[in-house]
Formats: C-alpha cells, sequence, structure tokens
C-alpha cells in the first residue's frame, strides 16, 4: 500500500527504482511465474536429495530452479500471453 505513494512523486529514488526495466518485467510476468514455479521446485528439489549444509547444493537446489523457471515463464509470456493481449486490444480498439 504504501508504494502508492510513489505516484505523487514520480521523481523519487522508489518511483525511479520501481519503474526500472528489468523489475517492471518482473512484474509482468510474476503471476504466470507465481502460479507455476511451486510445482517445479518441488519436483527438483525431490531428486536432488538433501543439501546436508552445503551453500554450493542450496544454490543448487533453490536458484537454478527459480532461474530457469523464471527464463521458462519469460519465453511464456512473450510466445503466449503477450500474442493473446495484443489480440484483445485490437478487437476492443475495432469495437
Amino acid at each position: 500500500m504504501l508504494l502508492l505513494y510513489f505516484v505523487f512523486d514520480p521523481g523519487s529514488l522508489g518511483a525511479r527504482f520501481f519503474s526500472l526495466g528489468w523489475l517492471r518485467f518482473t512484474g509482468i510476468i510474476s503471476y504466470e511465474w507465481f502460479l507455476f514455479h511451486g510445482p517445479v521446485v518441488a519436483c527438483f528439489h525431490e531428486h536432488t536429495g538433501p543439501t546436508h549444509g552445503s551453500v554450493l547444493a542450496y544454490a543448487w537446489r533453490t536458484l537454478v530452479p527459480l532461474a530457469l523457471t523464471f527464463v521458462f515463464y519469460a519465453l511464456v509470456y512473450r510466445y503466449f500471453s503477450l500474442p493473446i493481449l495484443h489480440r484483445v486490444r485490437d478487437r476492443l480498439k475495432q469495437g
């Protein structure tokens, strides 16, 4: 809720940070990423086994599936969701 106050001061440091391109793109695909990354991460954890306190094993079990699902859902957004959005927008413009 407090983030909405950046609307009133678009030149502030917070507003400029949240309008960075990579962060806006992450926000756009975050819904699809949120819906489907959980099962992928759970499956990855199931197949890699316990980390036994190893930072590298933990990074492998956590960061790698998150990065892979991020890339996958960025592609899903680009080649599936975005064309649908464009089609709907075009039909609404046509009336």
